[in-house]
Parts: C-alpha cells; sequence; structure tokens
C-alpha cells in the first residue's frame, strides 16, 4: 500500500524504481477489483441459497402431505423418493449457507461405517433408477470401519451413480459394488450405456469436459466427474474409466489404511 519514494542518482536504477511503483499500483488495483467481486459473489449466493429455500419447502410439504394419503406400494417409493431428495437438497442449502458465509471449512476425516454409506447408496440408487425403468442391482460390502470425509465420499458415489442412470437409457442396468482389494477400496459404479470413447477416457473427469460423440450433453458439464476425482484425490485414491462388454465403469479407489 506504500509509495516506493526512493531516489537513486543512476538513471537506470530510477527508473526501475518506476516501473516497481506502477506494478505495485496495478497490483493494489487487480486485488482491489478481485476481492470486490468475490463479495459480489458471495451475495448473489446467498441470495440464490435463500431463494431456493421457498421452492423446496413447496415440495417437501406437498411430499409430506402425499404420504399421509392411501398410496399404492408404487406411489408410496415415488414419495418416498420424492422425500429423500428434498433432505438431500436441504443439505446441500446448508453447505451453500455456510459457504456464503465464510464458514466452508474443509470436512473433517472421521471413521465412517461402510455398510451406513452404502445403505446411502443403494437407496439412492434405487431411487434414481425406478422412474426410468432401469435394473438396479448392488453388492453388499464388507463390514469395515474407514476414515473419511462422508459428505464428500457420498456425493461422489451418488454423482457416478446420477451418471450412470443418465447413460444407462430405459429398460438397461445400473450396477454398484463396493470390495476391500489388497490395500484400496473399491466403489465401482457400471452402465450398460454406450461406453467411453477414448478421448472422454483421456480427458473425463476435467470440469466442463463431457463426451460429444458417445455420452450426450443434455445440459451437464462434467463436474460430476470432477468433482469424484477430487475426492478420491483428496483421500489418497483415483478415479478409474474404463469399458466392458456391457458399457462403462466409473471405479473410485480409496485406501484402506492400517
Amino acid at each position: 500500500d506504500e509509495p516506493l519514494t526512493g531516489k537513486a542518482r543512476v538513471r537506470e536504477l530510477g527508473e526501475a524504481l518506476e516501473a516497481m511503483d506502477l506494478l505495485r499500483e496495478s497490483l493494489a488495483d487487480s486485488l482491489e477489483r478481485q476481492w470486490a467481486m468475490e463479495q459480489q459473489s458471495r451475495r448473489e449466493l446467498a441470495a440464490l441459497t435463500h431463494d431456493l429455500k421457498t421452492p423446496l419447502t413447496i415440495i417437501s410439504g406437498n411430499g409430506e402431505l402425499l404420504a399421509e394419503e392411501a398410496l399404492s406400494a408404487a406411489q408410496q417409493g415415488s414419495v418416498d423418493a420424492i422425500l429423500r431428495g428434498a433432505e438431500r437438497l436441504e443439505d446441500y442449502l446448508g453447505r451453500l449457507r455456510a459457504l456464503s458465509a465464510g464458514d466452508g471449512g474443509e470436512e473433517p476425516v472421521q471413521p465412517v461405517s461402510l455398510l451406513a454409506l452404502f445403505q446411502l447408496w443403494r437407496t439412492a440408487g434405487e431411487g434414481l433408477c425406478g422412474p426410468k425403468d432401469i435394473q438396479f442391482q448392488a453388492e453388499e460390502p464388507p463390514a469395515l470401519l474407514l476414515p473419511l470425509r462422508q459428505e464428500a465420499v457420498n456425493r461422489a458415489v451418488l454423482n457416478l451413480l446420477d451418471n450412470a442412470v443418465r447413460y444407462a437409457g430405459s429398460g438397461g442396468k445400473v450396477g454398484l459394488s463396493v470390495r476391500a482389494e489388497g490395500e484400496h477400496l473399491t466403489v465401482s459404479v457400471t452402465d450398460t450405456g454406450p461406453g467411453f470413447t477414448p478421448e472422454a477416457l483421456a480427458r473425463a473427469g476435467r470440469g466442463l469436459y463431457t463426451s460429444d460423440a458417445s455420452r450426450p450433453q443434455d445440459g451437464h458439464t462434467g463436474w460430476g466427474l470432477c468433482y469424484a476425482r477430487q475426492v478420491a484425490k483428496d483421500h489418497g485414491g483415483e478415479l478409474r474409466l474404463f469399458n466392458t462388454e456391457q458399457g462403462g465403469t466409473a471405479e473410485l479407489l480409496f485406501p484402506l489404511g492400517e
């Protein structure tokens, strides 16, 4: 913030001081603009989070009213899926509120029951596949306690399930398996869709990338796989994508630790 007021008898040194002062002013101006943009983004995020609360309350309220009616098994399943989705949105809105308030610290690593996480994934998979006439298969995992960032891992796997459901198509199949192999836990999501092109295998998982040839964009920007890859990396693992004779497979690998 302070100007460079040094004097020098050597002309070249004086010119260098003037250039450094210009750079200082330019940097200060740039940082000020960046700060203003961040503040504006935070205000807009807070406003959007507040506005989303109203339609979510309407969805939840009407879902709860429907749940009180005499429904068929299929109708009850649909209502339960609506309420579970609304509950997930409530969690996401809470996270957005924390971010907009500047309280979006990193989630701590804690021991997590793999069976409890798997139940969440299976329920979500069934809810995603049911309305689209997609067969969902899930293999029970081993009973383990793992040090994980639970919410982050949960969101990563749900992103993989959502991708698989979109690409499997009506009448297709989506599979979920969780297995401990060697030093890693592998969460595998498969679908019977068209699979990945070579370019998608090389670039998928990068933000704003989707494959035109093998997988339709339909408004998606590739952040789901990008987020899943980052979550795996944060845990010391990785995201793997590959094709089989049946379709595409996405795997999240997490170290089992000691």
